[in-house]
């Protein structure tokens, strides 16, 4: 199995269970990527002539390979994009050539080449040049870039998130197909949505809905002063775009500032919840275990490295509505370290005295629910929609004043968790200060808060197949030179022994 086109068999049985039970993601089909598919039993050649049964499934533009019917586990998954399709010799066969160099040579029932024939090339003939037309830069990131794109059919403008094929190692390709499943697994106006993906030789592209009003971060920047009453306004919204995540067995693992978008600049903006590239399956047993997310809103069990479930997701909400209402974190210090530290400590204020005589009693007992150290105390989204402060139809507190936001989330020089190749943590990694808001457009600003940390034991799992790698070819060449050396050394003594022979006199020889 091709690891870098493969997703995990937890991945696959969500995608499975989705389908049975929702109907699957073509209940929200994509745009142009979204091609009729086709399943069934096919001959899968390993061996020059010898063929394995497979129950295949093209499903849009993937191909699936699995074990048996139930589809339960995944001998190889894949995208056929910019694959090269061919017949076999026989005529009876369809050779497929991935990008990733993987090679299948599948041989359908007969009666149903023609069927497969087309299906299969329709995938493998999707280019988004075609369909798109990509415009200008709006952000860059550490693995990828989002440029402007325009619908050359409809004129819709669509952003368009490329990851380049030189940075898909095979943990960070799981991770992306996991991506892509879950945006295509929800349908919500709260969530920004996925409209096409396109996957090319270099290159993985992500045709998004276009959110014009960028990142509520910036939002929050823009603003001289901001009421209680617009927060919880906001903050509804994302906590209904959490529910619907939990309901469908997803943790966003991520949820930040940042990665909330606004619809406008105006103050009734409606929000956007979007990057799942660090997203966590839970099917109600099973806890997660990675260690991902941007240390600011971070849970305190991530950082003792316990197992976890949906709960994190509420931690990080409620350090969002602490910073939407006081425009600061709740944790102390000027480094990571430090932030870090007072998590697993529990030193971290609440609300401060200011915001305190300010705020509503509903709303601080809001702020109070979400950030509990125990995530067995900490309410769920569902809970937290039901709290009395989105319930109470009491609008004493309209019309006050939250914060002037003069201290604004993320314009501290906080230190990145970063993890290096080589297993170790990097330290004393400073995020470049902040340039001055006035100067500088919400898309052409430099991300002041803290980036999404690389999930350590990915890097470490990475790292220790790279060893292995290393340990193998050392092992092997030892093993070939000490062969060498032995037979030198045998092939010496024989010749020794042969010369020693031949110079001995007749008389000396045995009778």
């Amino acid at each position: 199995m091709n690891s870098v086109s493969s997703i995990s068999s937890l991945d696959a049985d969500f995608l499975r269970r989705k389908s049975a039970s929702e109907g699957g993601f073509g209940a929200r089909r994509l745009r142009y990527t979204g091609i009729d598919g086709i399943k069934g039993w096919v001959g899968v050649k390993f061996l020059f002539f010898f063929y394995a049964d497979r129950y295949a499934v093209v499903e849009n533009e993937y191909l699936t390979l699995y074990e048996d019917e139930s589809m339960k586990k995944v001998v190889w998954a894949g995208s056929l994009h910019g694959a090269q399709v061919a017949r076999g010799m026989a005529g009876t066969d369809i050779v497929v050539c991935t990008v990733d160099d993987a090679r299948h040579s599948i041989r359908p029932p007969v009666g149903a080449f023609s069927d497969w024939w087309t299906v299969v090339n329709q995938a493998a003939a999707l280019k988004i040049e075609k369909f798109y037309k990509l415009c200008g830069l709006l952000g860059q990131g550490s693995f990828s870039r989002v440029r402007l794109a325009k619908d050359l059919q409809t004129g819709q403008e669509v952003a368009v998130k490329i990851m380049p094929r030189s940075s898909l190692k095979s943990d960070l390709n799981v991770l992306q197909r996991r991506e892509i499943a879950v945006m295509r697994a929800i349908d919500h106006e709260n969530i920004v949505k996925l409209i096409d993906v396109f996957e090319g030789p270099k290159r993985i592209y992500f045709v998004l809905e276009y959110v014009r009003g960028g990142m509520l971060y910036d939002y929050i920047l823009r603003r001289s002063e901001i009421y209680e009453h617009e927060v919880r306004r906001i903050f509804k919204q994302i906590l209904l775009a959490v529910r619907v995540c939990h309901e469908h067995g997803i943790v966003h693992r991520d949820l930040k500032l940042d990665n909330i978008m606004c619809t406008s600049q105006e103050k009734d903006t409606d929000i956007k919840v979007t990057d799942f590239g660090l997203a966590g399956l839970i099917d109600g047993v099973r806890m997660m275990h990675s260690f991902v997310g941007t240390p600011l809103y971070m849970a305190p069990e991530l950082l003792e490295l316990k197992p976890y479930d949906e709960s994190v997701d509420m931690w990080s909400s409620g350090v969002i509505l602490y910073g939407l209402l006081t425009g600061t974190f709740p944790h102390r210090g000027e480094r990571t370290r430090e932030i870090l530290e007072s998590i697993q400590t529990k030193d971290y204020g609440l609300l401060p005295p200011s915001a305190s005589e300010t705020l509503s009693d509903d709303c601080q007992s809001l702020v109070y629910s979400l950030l509990q150290y125990n995530p067995k105390k900490r309410l769920s989204a569902s809970a937290a929609l039901h709290h009395p402060w989105f319930l109470s139809t009491n609008d004493d507190f309209a019309q006050g004043r939250v914060s002037s936001l003069k201290y604004v989330l993320g314009t501290d020089d906080h230190d990145l968790l970063v993890m290096f190749p080589n297993g170790k943590l990097a330290k004393n990694f400073h995020v470049p200060p902040a340039a001055p808001r006035d100067s500088l457009t919400a898309q052409e600003k430099f991300r002041a808060s803290v980036r999404s940390m690389i999930a350590i034991n990915r890097m470490q799992a990475m790292v220790s197949v790279e060893r292995r790698k290393k340990l193998r070819t050392l092992f092997f060449s030892a093993m070939a030179s000490q062969r060498l050396l032995s037979l030198a050394t045998g092939l010496s003594a024989q010749r020794l022994l042969q010369s020693s022979q031949d110079q001995q006199p007749e008389s000396s020889l045995p009778s």
